[in-house]
């Protein structure tokens, strides 16, 4: 009988660790993106943002940087909107809610079966343009080629990571 009042708060205590463990874990991560989008320390970055549609690289962030660096206010809407997915599981459901957050918090691996390793999916973005058949479309003085869509002389182009861009 001891032996198993034993194990069962042993194994109490264990689980507890792990649950303070991972929500001061999202804490923790929340404020290294924070500090490395402040500092532009690219391998942190490259570490905590990940996204299968668009390549996480200094290029693709520098929009978002200068946004950042031009509205300092900005660093608290981001650290809200992710305080908010942690305490309250909100995520961003299109059509429901008006406004997506600019990352999306998710657990990317659970390392030794107890420890989550969170990272930012960043929301990406398109646009459509329409324009004369062989104009030129510029992003941030940059050519690019847009997709075709249902529409004639309608080209969409995209994805973007969000940030500045000049078009």
């Amino acid at each position: 009988f001891v032996l198993l009042a034993f194990f069962i708060f042993s194994i109490t205590v264990i689980k507890g660790y792990v649950m303070l463990k991972n929500e001061m874990g999202k804490e923790v991560a929340i404020r290294k993106l924070e500090q490395a989008l402040k500092e532009k320390d690219w391998d942190v970055l490259k570490t905590y943002i990940r996204s299968d549609t668009v390549p996480v690289n200094e290029k693709a962030l520098a929009p978002l940087l200068l946004y950042l660096d031009k509205h300092p206010k900005a660093y608290a809407a981001l650290r809200r909107d992710l305080e908010q997915q942690w305490k309250e599981k909100h995520v961003y459901i299109k059509g429901l809610t008006s406004i997506p957050p600019v990352f999306t918090m998710k657990v990317y691996e659970t390392q030794f079966f107890m420890f989550d390793q969170y990272v930012f999916e960043p929301t990406v973005y398109s646009f459509v343009v329409r324009i004369e058949e062989d104009a030129p479309v510029l992003v941030n003085g940059e050519k690019v080629e847009g997709e075709a869509t249902k529409e004639p002389l309608v080209k969409k182009y995209g994805p973007y990571l969000p940030g500045m861009y000049e078009v």
